[in-house]
């Protein structure tokens, strides 16, 4: 239970409410009970996290795509690649165990297409 706690994106005192709570319980029902809601916390800290990062990563791409010429012949191709990037992260963060892994996924697609823009600007 320390472990799923250490996981979910709460203050210090919050952490430190829910440790002296597991530490100091003796009821198996309700050491049970407080990780039922932990669980909860974490899962709806993932499930928040996927909402922005599903739409973040099409934000990001648009973002980037406003910088280029539409007009360049190496438009259409640019675009298919950022359209893959995005794809592709949309199916890896289905399968992230928490927010953190989220965000990091995230900040991955964003590098990968960041290099997509660089090496056709180059």
């Amino acid at each position: 239970m320390l472990e799923d706690l250490e996981r979910l994106y709460l203050s210090v005192e919050e952490k430190d409410k829910y440790k002296n709570q597991i530490n100091a319980e003796t009821d198996y029902s309700q050491l049970a009970q407080l990780g039922n809601t932990l669980n909860d916390i974490l899962q709806r800290q993932l499930r928040e996290a996927l909402e922005m990062a599903n739409l973040t990563l099409p934000d990001y791409m648009n973002i980037l795509l406003m910088g280029l010429n539409q007009e360049d012949p190496a438009f259409p191709d640019i675009l298919e690649k950022l359209k893959g990037v995005v794809e592709e992260y949309r199916e890896q963060l289905q399968d992230a165990p928490n927010r953190k892994e989220v965000e990091e996924l995230v900040d991955q697609a964003k590098k990968e297409m960041d290099a997509i823009i660089a090496n056709q600007v180059d």
